[in-house]
């Protein structure tokens, strides 16, 4: 009897022993992965950088990452971290994070991609617990049922994916992690567990300001059902009431002190947020889902469904048609109605809102889509049981991640024009056309809002161009201050238009004045460009009036051309201009002359 005791002890310490063993390694695994994965976007962002110019949004939250990390190693932590906090944005935690690690590492848009794969380790980590706890996987299932989360195309688009830098990818991350860690505690109704709940959901919205509109419409409905429903409700009440503290602890400040900013961005400024499109036209957002999903991962699933009835039909003598109705009506009979609520609540949200065709806003819909077409294998687990389906099931999810990764280099690769080296054309020719007039800083701006504008152009000068100096008044290039004005392209939106007095004439002119008075270089499109956007890009409001501005512009005979046309596409080509009056002024100045007026 003592033998038999003793005998079962040991085999539970060795079975212990045994399932940590499994999670370190798997663990460890899943960390090498990662780290393999953010060499790769590296990589891709490298080389998609070489080619292509920066671009709304991913600019934004570069250059203002860019400027905390100088400030943080110019003037230490405490001034970069109060320089994040200071900025109005939606976005906090980006920034805060740079801030941090400012002293240890050179600003670079490689900070984006080790950020994001941390927040991709992340969920790969919660997903691999909620396998293990709520499923009672083993590590090595685990680590196979984490694979389509690895092949959603959504982390491999040059544009919002891991090598780019638009919040929508950390959004659709980290609610993916808020959802996961509530799925778990609403289980194990642990107290630590709806701690991290908290914990999820208040990084969840410092990484996005909209993530409690996506959190309280998927996960609102399903707390409220729980509690009206679920067995151990009182216990249930007092965990989510954890987690609600811990994430209004954690995030609430961050609204209260930006509220000004975020009600005029996203009720008076967003155009996609008040777009208010008809029902047809906003179920693109739907198409737009799906493909963040991507078609590899719809061809893995087929593969793995293919061998979950291969793996029941080895345990039947039924026929297969018996054996797939009796697999069917089990994952029906196993639905889990939560998973098919977080599919549908994001996308719903966005259509029945009418949100403009911003193809990135429905991202979090991945993580449901995801999660409820992978569970039946989760629930039934008969392809896990046979060594040869175990090893095609691993041969099938390295090759479809391998495939992912070969989509993810095609998109990354160089177009028929080089927009990165007509970036680098522009700036150098406000350069060399400043030093020939003595000048040491000067201001430069664009009549229009595309591809190349002085927002790229900041993001070009900060991040591709060795040896710039950057100060608060600008950025050195060669010796000559560059500082980006707005005058023309910060008219983007009807607000912004709304803003200025008068009739529509009226206030180009105004944009004009102002143009005259603050502006040393120009950048105009030409004839066909400005046509094209007038025609094709006119969601950007001043490209609406850009054959006036032109005429108004040349016609006061201020403005003359330096250099060559630069062409940054198909349908962009572009002329700098230089403001006389202004360079006569300041190189007047410079030489002791006495200042003259500017009109």
């Amino acid at each position: 009897m003592v033998d038999e005791v003793c005998t079962e002890k040991a085999g539970s310490s060795d079975s212990k022993d045994a399932a940590r063993w499994g999670n370190g390694s798997t663990v460890a695994i899943l960390v090498t992965i990662c780290a393999g994965l953010a060499i790769y976007f590296c990589s891709l962002q490298n080389t998609f950088y070489s080619h292509y110019q920066p671009f709304f949004d991913s600019l934004s939250y570069f250059n203002e990452v860019h400027k905390v990390m100088v400030t943080g190693q110019q003037h230490g932590v405490s001034a970069s971290l109060q320089q994040a906090f200071d900025m109005n944005s939606t976005v906090f935690a980006p920034k805060c994070i740079a801030a941090i690690v400012s002293p240890l590492f050179k600003p670079s848009r490689n900070f984006a991609v080790w950020l994001q794969i941390a927040e991709v380790l992340t969920l790969l980590l919660s997903l691999f617990y909620y396998f293990r706890t709520s499923k009672n996987a083993t590590p090595g299932t685990a680590l196979i049922l984490l694979t389509p989360f690895l092949l959603t195309s959504c982390l491999y688009q040059s544009h919002g994916g891991v090598s780019d830098f638009r919040m929508d990818l950390s959004l659709y991350l980290m609610y993916s992690v808020s959802c996961v860690w509530y799925l778990i505690a609403t289980e194990t109704r642990k107290r630590g567990h709806f701690v991290l709940l908290g914990l999820a959901i208040a990084a969840t919205c410092l990484f996005r300001a909209t993530a409690p509109v996506y959190m309280m419409l998927s996960l609102g409905p399903i707390v409220l059902s729980e509690l009206l429903f679920a067995k151990g409700r009182g216990e249930l009440l007092k965990g989510l009431c954890v987690a609600g503290v811990v994430a209004v602890s954690g995030s609430c400040w961050f609204y209260l002190s930006n509220f000004d900013y975020l009600q005029y961005y996203y009720f008076v400024w967003n155009t996609d947020a008040n777009a208010k499109l008809s029902l047809g036209e906003s179920l693109r957002h739907v198409n737009f889902a799906f493909d963040h999903v991507g078609i590899v991962f719809l061809c893995w699933l087929a593969v793995m469904n293919g061998l979950l009835l291969f793996a029941n039909q080895k345990n039947s003598s039924d026929s297969f048609g018996s054996v797939f109705s009796a697999t069917v009506q089990r994952a029906a009979r196993q639905t889990d109605f939560r998973l098919i609520w977080l599919a549908i609540a994001p996308i719903g949200m966005l259509v029945l809102r009418g949100a403009g065709l911003n193809p990135f806003v429905s991202m979090p819909a991945v993580f449901g889509l995801v999660i409820y077409l992978t569970s039946s294998l989760a629930n039934d687990r008969s392809l896990f049981q046979y060594s040869t389906t175990r090893k095609l099931a691993a041969v099938a999810s390295v090759a479809a991640v391998l495939a992912m990764g070969f989509e993810g280099w095609k998109d990354h690769q160089a177009g028929k024009f080089n927009s990165m080296s007509a970036h680098k054309q522009t700036i150098r020719q406000i350069v060399d056309d400043a030093k020939i007039d003595g000048l040491e800083a000067v201001t430069l701006d664009s009549s229009h809002m595309f591809y190349l504008h002085p927002f790229s152009l900041e993001g070009t000068m900060r991040f591709d161009f060795p040896g710039a100096d950057f100060k608060s008044d600008g950025i050195g290039i060669h010796g000559v201050q560059l500082q980006p004005r707005s005058v023309f392209s910060r008219v983007v939106a009807q607000a912004n238009w709304d803003e200025l007095n008068g009739s529509p004439r009226e206030r180009l002119e105004q944009l004009v004045n102002k143009a005259d008075a603050q502006v040393d270089y120009l950048i105009l499109p030409d004839r066909e460009t400005a046509d094209f956007l007038e025609q094709n890009v006119a969601h950007n409001l001043i490209n609406q009036h850009q054959n006036e501005l032109r005429n108004r512009i040349l016609s006061s005979r201020n403005w003359v051309p330096v250099g060559n046309p630069i062409r940054n596409s198909d349908q962009e080509t572009l002329q700098l201009y230089k403001n006389q009056r202004r360079v006569e002024v300041a190189r007047g100045r410079s030489q002791g002359y006495p200042q003259t007026s500017i009109r």
